[in-house]
């Protein structure tokens, strides 16, 4: 059952709505509209709380667990003592869904502050930093005696529960958690809470004690209330209220800790469970009956929510200004009195301000410090309801320095544009706001009182169009950072260029190693180019660009592109090739319809060996005078000229006897004998064949036989003409 009452007048309150719960309501927490319940073994519960109460999901478990703790807007963690950390998803109004959990034995968590959260399990204290909902990680651990249940205020934590001590521990760094001050009661010790300097502990029948733990190594007994047998206690506001095991609720005043009054009661008849703040609302739960809801009305004991501000610089879109005094919006449902506002940190009590004023609409900060500064605001209502934990924050970047001004790229100082005109500058660094943008201005005079163009630019770059700019007159242009909190640097150098939008024609000649269109046939694969152009262009020539085999389809269609002139092209292949050479001037105007052609020759190969050689006369001979005539070998480049060589191999290209140009030749022998000549060529490129030469012989005899000697008749005898003459 839960049931919420109006307790206009606090001594007779009434029941306006309930609902039934089916667990025991250990713990309450509200966001917004939204309840969380702590349900014990019924698992966690999620409402919604308007004019009405309304159940929306269940998520399951077999333990008895006793609070729980916000993550974000859709992820609650539950501490499931033996069964882990349970990270739950509680985005969908129907369902809550395990996301993850963590070996972790937690028996209470505090709420999560800056990712860091603390939990309990029965002999120590965990420090946990939370990623994620399914990635956390352990930051510390201290062994205690009975940790169970905790409160965190104040960078103190205190834990007690099922045993006679309460801890004070500083948590200041999270990492290093350290005990500061051990109480020992004797007896049980339910919970404790903790505001400003007052501690109070919930101790059973021993009743209540209130501490000063300003000092909070060395706390000391204010006051005690006595006669009941309490069970949980909670301070809110200048508040204390004390669930007692007969079923009712009381509720003091601690306006002075030292006298602390009863102000009300409130009778549920059962075992006390929860006891949690919510929104202008106290939840109040039992072992049996549910849990009840009791609200106020004209008697208001409640402290406010913290009014929403909102930096009038964020209207700008940006959290950081320079303003000296800086605008804050505020805004609260509740009827307000003071505001309160802390700088850097967060506050440790109600009046641990920077300062504070009755509540406006605006309210205007001074003197911050350079950078981010986070600062807290709560509130008192006209009631003078207090409680410094009901705070929130905002963020505002104060930074009054400027950023660095930018250095300018292009176009070049005293340089050219064309028809499309590319600004470009050295971005700059701002180590506070950051740099928000760019301030261009573009000039016809360098004292900038006739400004073509004045814009913000978000990058570091900017694209005009020559269309509406003069042309062939010299402009200037500067450049300025603003950062975000709208510091302006000063100006950059202030820079010129003139825009010239006519392309180079066409060139007048092309030389190519020296020769005018068509180069010598060549070896090497570099050709030295050069163009020739007679015609005036207002930039200057600055490249020229070349396509080599097929005309160009556009500027950009291009084999290579050189900014000299002459310039050395390398070829690899071997052949003929055309080239198509255009021109561009020092403003980037180009057209490469206004090309030239030259041509290019390449011949690495050497000739082929001569094959077929005919001399005449063939046979011996006592002739000095030889024709000889050869078939041209075929080649690339073409026959220059055939070498002839006598007697022995060449050695070398040039070691020759004879060279011609023809395809024939008439040499004079004057030796004799069967003479070796050798045959080779060179072709237009200067490739020479020496190294596979044709071998062809002349034969050549000019002495006269010897008389051949006679065998009959014998010398000195008589002749016999029937036996002839005979001789060798």
């Amino acid at each position: 059952m839960m049931e919420a009452w109006d307790i206009t007048d606090p001594s007779s309150p009434f029941q306006s709505f309930c609902f039934k719960s089916t667990g025991i309501p250990r713990f309450f927490l509200q966001k917004d509209s939204l309840l969380f319940l702590a349900g014990g073994v019924s698992g966690g519960e999620k409402f919604t709380i308007d004019t009405s109460i309304k159940f929306q999901a269940r998520y399951n478990t077999l333990v008895d667990f006793k609070n729980l703790s916000l993550f974000n807007d859709t992820t609650i963690f539950l501490p499931m003592r033996f069964q882990g950390l349970n990270s739950v998803n509680v985005k969908h109004n129907d369902s809550l869904y395990l996301i993850k959990r963590f070996n972790f034995n937690s028996y209470a968590l505090t709420p999560v502050r800056n990712n860091i959260m603390f939990s309990t399990t029965g002999d120590s204290l965990l420090g946990l930093y939370c990623l994620s909902p399914d990635s956390m990680e352990l930051l510390s651990g201290i062994s205690l005696k009975g940790a169970y249940e905790l409160v965190w205020q104040n960078n103190l934590i205190s834990v007690s529960g099922n045993d006679s001590f309460i801890y004070i521990i500083d948590v200041q760094e999270p990492y290093s958690p350290q005990i500061i001050s051990e109480i020992y009661t004797g007896h049980m010790v339910y919970n404790t809470d903790i505001k400003d300097t007052l501690l109070v502990t919930s101790e059973g029948t021993y009743g209540v004690k209130i501490w000063n733990i300003s000092n909070p190594s060395s706390p000391s007994v204010i006051d005690s209330i006595s006669g009941i047998d309490a069970r949980r206690v909670m301070l809110w506001g200048k508040y204390l209220y004390i669930n007692v095991n007969n079923g009712w609720m009381y509720v003091f005043s601690l306006i002075d800790p030292s006298n602390p009054s009863k102000v009300d009661s409130f009778f549920f008849d059962d075992y006390p469970a929860g006891l949690s703040q919510g929104k202008n609302m106290i939840f109040v739960g039992s072992a049996n009956r549910g849990f009840w809801g009791l609200t106020t009305e004209g008697y208001d004991i409640f402290p406010p929510k913290p009014p929403d501000a909102y930096p009038l610089c964020m209207l700008q879109g940006s959290f950081w200004t320079s303003e000296e005094s800086i605008g804050v919006l505020t805004s609260s449902k509740e009827r307000l009195g003071k505001l309160y506002l802390k700088y850097y940190e967060e506050p440790f009590g109600d009046y641990d301000t920077t300062f504070s004023k009755i509540y406006a609409d605006t309210v205007y900060l001074h003197n911050l410090t350079q950078g981010i500064d986070t600062l807290y605001i709560w509130a008192s209502d006209t009631a003078g309801n207090l409680d410094y934990r009901f705070h929130s924050f905002f963020v505002i970047g104060y930074d009054t320095s400027p950023p660095p001004s930018p250095s300018p790229l292009l176009p070049q100082n005293s340089g050219y544009a064309g028809d499309t005109i590319n600004f470009i500058w050295h971005g700059v660094y701002d180590n506070l706001s950051g740099v928000k943008t760019y301030k261009f201005q573009l000039s016809s005079d360098s004292l900038f009182t006739n400004i073509l163009i004045d814009t913000n630019i978000l990058d570091t770059s900017l694209q005009l169009f020559a269309i509406n700019l003069p042309v062939e007159t010299q402009l200037f242009w500067h450049v300025s950072s603003i950062d975000s909190a709208l510091n302006n640097s000063p100006w950059s150098s202030m820079w010129s260029f003139s825009i010239d939008t006519i392309p180079p024609g066409v060139p007048d000649s092309i030389h190519v190693n020296n020769r005018n269109k068509v180069s010598p046939w060549t070896r090497n694969d570099t050709f030295t180019i050069q163009y020739f152009y007679s015609q005036q262009d207002f930039s200057g020539l600055n490249r020229v660009y070349l396509k080599q085999g097929t005309p160009p389809m556009s500027n950009s269609d291009t084999s290579a592109s050189f900014n000299q002139n002459p310039f050395i092209y390398l070829f690899e292949q071997e052949g003929v090739e055309t080239l198509y050479i255009w021109l561009s001037d020092s403003a980037g105007n180009s057209n490469y319809l206004n090309n030239s052609i030259c041509i290019i020759r390449r011949d690495t190969s050497p000739p082929d060996s001569i094959t077929t050689v005919q001399v005449l006369p063939g046979e011996w001979t006592i002739d000095s005078i030889f024709s000889i005539t050869w078939q041209n070998p075929s080649d690339l480049s073409g026959i220059k000229r055939y070498y002839l060589k006598i007697f022995s191999p060449p050695l070398s290209p040039y070691d020759t006897s004879f060279s011609t140009e023809a395809e024939s030749i008439n040499i004079t022998v004057d030796t004799t004998g069967r003479i070796p000549f050798y045959l080779w060529c060179e072709d237009s490129a200067g490739s020479n064949s020496f190294t596979r030469s044709s071998l062809f012989y002349i034969k050549r005899d000019t002495s006269p036989p010897f008389p051949p000697p006679l065998i009959l008749p014998d010398s000195g005898a008589q002749y016999n003409a029937d036996e002839g003459l005979l001789w060798a």
